[in-house]
């Protein structure tokens, strides 16, 4: 399923990071990575870093070059354009399974990664995007956080509203079972908002229908290979309850849609994908509704 993927890089130190740490990818059964770099017409005219003035094929070879010292298969690309829509073209165009970003949680929320355009990547994403998380270290230099140098397989974290796209990520999480994933945690919380207070009297209901569905998902992931399967009905904002419940399990990936069942608030920046890769330290892998 991840055979091929697609590594979004600008060039930079944390883009370095990323490639450096692309053995992860290996977990999930990568084995070919297309190299992307999207530029615009002023970049392509003057192109200088603080390595000095190198242009950026140079820096592409480098860094395809460190890829295939991992073991990977890997091709080059670039593009004039905009990353949000160039990493899309070039997934379809490849076949990819996967698109690949490095972000730092508040790059996601001020779209300070790849050209300003992280959730736009993200937002337009025709194929899965798996974002691997960035840190500072020292004063200047950028490193993957020691939670994606993890197997990424290790300890899944699947959270669904039982929508239609949340079912669309099931298949994934059996992939990435068939990958070695053992642990896996299935997360549903129910929305307070929707439910408090003329609801409230059937709070007990729902939690039993909820509860119903979370262990059929249960026996489905069991069936696929999973050693352990445990499920969490929370309640409350699901945004807040799913970050909560990432920092408590510490899970090495964390796996969910892009669209709930909320369509106009998933639309903007404030739904629950968005804030949950905003804030959350672990990887997260976000599956797009079908287009």
């Amino acid at each position: 399923m991840f055979s091929r993927v697609v590594l979004a890089t600008d060039l930079s130190p944390a883009s370095q990071s990323l490639v450096d740490g692309a053995l992860c990818l290996k977990d999930l059964g990568v084995q070919e990575i297309v190299l992307l770099h999207c530029f615009g017409a002023a970049e392509a005219a003057s192109f200088t870093f603080a390595e000095g003035d190198r242009a950026f094929e140079e820096i592409l070879e480098r860094q395809g070059e460190r890829l295939r010292e991992q073991g990977f298969s890997v091709s080059v690309e670039t593009l004039t354009g905009s990353p949000q829509h160039g990493v899309q073209k070039i997934a379809q165009e490849h076949d990819a399974g996967l698109i690949v970003i490095g972000s730092h949680g508040h790059a996601i929320r001020h779209g300070l990664h790849l050209g300003g355009r992280a959730w736009g990547i993200i937002h337009h994403a025709v194929r899965p995007v798996l974002v691997l998380r960035l840190q500072p270290h020292g004063e200047a230099e950028v490193r993957l956080k020691d939670c994606a140098r993890r197997r990424l397989t290790e300890k899944l974290l699947m959270a669904t509203d039982f929508s239609a796209n949340a079912d669309r990520a099931i298949p994934y999480a059996e992939n990435l079972i068939a990958e070695g994933a053992t642990e896996v945690y299935l997360a549903h919380i129910q929305d307070q908002m929707m439910i408090d207070p003329h609801l409230l009297d059937r709070r007990e209901e729902f939690s039993a229908i909820d509860q119903e569905r979370l262990d059929v998902l249960q026996k489905r992931l069991r069936l696929a290979g999973a050693e352990v399967v445990q499920t969490e009905l929370g309640y409350g904002k699901p945004s807040m309850e799913l970050i909560r419940l990432a920092e408590s399990l510490q899970p090495s990936l964390l796996v969910m849609g892009t669209q709930g069942k909320g369509l106009v608030q998933e639309l903007l920046l404030g739904s629950v994908s968005h804030t949950v890769t905003s804030h959350v330290e672990c990887p997260v892998l976000l599956v797009p509704p079908e287009r």
